[in-house]
């Protein structure tokens, strides 16, 4: 079971202090994100959320904050798989499990 899975997301921290609104959980979710791509080679260049087909609010995450601090290239398809496993597991806990 995940931190957020049926839960009121106002009695979970960080948003126990601030209120979770569709900006504020896009912006803690897109730090959350970067910092996991980005430890394993990956970048992430934007990130957006809806809470309806006309509500939408959307990050661009600037080039800076993504160049590679070793002169790396972009990253290749195992990198990128491996990012997409890290985000998962990090969302999903150390035992992962299906979502059906």
């Amino acid at each position: 079971m995940t931190r957020f899975q049926n839960q009121v997301m106002n009695e979970i921290p960080p948003f126990d202090a601030i209120l979770p609104t569709l900006e504020n959980l896009t912006e803690y979710f897109a730090n959350e994100f970067h910092r996991i791509i980005y430890e394993t080679g990956g970048i992430l260049t934007q990130v957006e959320a809806s809470e309806t087909p006309t509500r939408s609010y959307i990050l661009h995450i600037p080039e800076e904050e993504n160049a590679p601090s070793s002169g790396g290239t972009a990253p290749q398809k195992d990198a990128l798989e491996d990012a997409i496993d890290a985000v998962l597991n990090t969302i999903l806990g150390e035992g992962g499990g299906s979502s059906t």
